[in-house]
């Protein structure tokens, strides 16, 4: 719709093109400001950039902050035992920074062959990771500093042991685990809600679905 977009510091601006191929309009399309030219990535038909709303898809000449669910506190140590939990796998929880506070050094990397937008900050040890699929996000360990946009394959430069070494984002074991050893991760769900909450409940019984080895699972309900 749009074959050029123009990031100002009044908002966000689309121009159009005429018959004879000079730009013959312009249209305002958001007020949203770029906090962060580096967050500026385009996918496949829309562009992503970190503003002070957080993360927006832009397409055509409408604006969808894609990260408000990330926005509050993460609360790890309010979940009793966990570190002695996870010290079991060999993880640990890093620390966390607020959200809005990770954009305003973040950059993007579009992951085409696996559909996913990685957001990485070179001084933090972890990535956020949205799936264009499910529309879900995640976070996964990082050692990214950089990104080199060759679509549709996306290589990271990575920093390991004072070394930096190029990876592509398609074959997925060469910035995970070489030896092709299984990944510890964990996952800790909301609150569920069992109606009645003045109530006394009992627990009977916890049921993970999925493909997993059995004696490399656990489970855990506070």
């Amino acid at each position: 719709q749009y074959p050029l977009y123009i990031f100002t510091t009044d908002g966000v601006w689309a121009a159009k093109v005429s018959e004879t191929g000079t730009y013959s309009s312009v249209t305002p399309v958001s007020r949203d400001i770029v906090d962060n030219i580096d967050s500026i990535t385009q996918i496949d038909d829309s562009v992503l950039y970190a503003s002070s709303r957080g993360i927006m898809l832009l397409e055509g000449s409408k604006s969808t902050c894609i990260s408000d669910i990330l926005d509050g506190e993460m609360h790890w140590d309010s979940l009793p035992h966990l570190s002695e939990i996870l010290a079991t796998a060999g993880l640990s929880v890093p620390p966390i920074s607020k959200f809005r506070t990770f954009l305003s050094g973040c950059s993007m990397i579009y992951d085409y062959y696996n559909q996913r937008i990685i957001v990485y900050n070179s001084i933090h040890s972890y990535a956020y990771v949205y799936s264009l699929k499910s529309k879900l996000w995640g976070m996964m360990p990082s050692k990214f500093i950089g990104e080199v946009n060759n679509y549709p394959s996306s290589y990271v430069l990575m920093l390991s042991d004072a070394t930096t070494y190029v990876a592509d984002m398609k074959n997925t074991k060469a910035y995970s685990v070489a030896d092709g050893n299984p990944i510890p991760v964990f996952f800790v769900t909301r609150p569920q809600k069992l109606d009645e909450q003045d109530i006394f409940k009992t627990i009977g019984s916890l049921a993970v679905r999925g493909d997993f080895v059995r004696t490399h699972l656990g489970s855990a309900l506070w």
